[in-house]
């Protein structure tokens, strides 16, 4: 347990490599992670563009977003999910946001962009990334 909890913002594909990233979610859930935003990954139109929860259906997509890139400026950390590389553009703007912000970008993977990879550190999971940024204690 931490306190306080570290507080992440979860990046990148939402519909691509669902399996990891829920596995992603339960982990960051399981170290008491604070997930600022998705507020949830049960999105309601997978097959939309851009996705939405049931909370988030009377908002535009400006509105979200503008959501997300507030949870960064308040965040910790950013975890992209960029599953075979696939970054789209909001990605690219959380990522360019994050820079701006001085806010760490961890991933599982190398984005596909090269233009991002500066950007982005790889580790084997999120407890590497908390340890790294010291939020981490392992051992007894």
């Amino acid at each position: 347990m931490f306190y306080p909890p570290p507080k992440v913002v979860i990046c990148g594909s939402y519909k691509k490599g669902r399996e990891e990233l829920l596995k992603i979610e339960r982990t960051l859930q399981a170290l008491s992670c604070q997930i600022l935003s998705p507020r949830s990954l049960n999105f309601l139109n997978e097959t939309d563009e851009f996705v939405r929860t049931s909370s988030e259906q009377n908002f535009s997509d400006y509105e979200i977003e503008r959501w997300h890139l507030q949870a960064i400026n308040l965040c910790d950390f950013i975890w992209l999910h960029c599953p075979d590389g696939y970054a789209g553009n909001s990605s690219c703007l959380e990522i360019g946001y994050a820079y701006a912000l001085n806010k760490p970008v961890f991933s599982l993977h190398v984005p596909a962009d090269n233009a991002l990879v500066p950007f982005v550190k790889i580790r084997t999971g999120v407890v590497e990334a908390l340890l790294e940024l010291g939020m981490f204690k392992s051992g007894g």
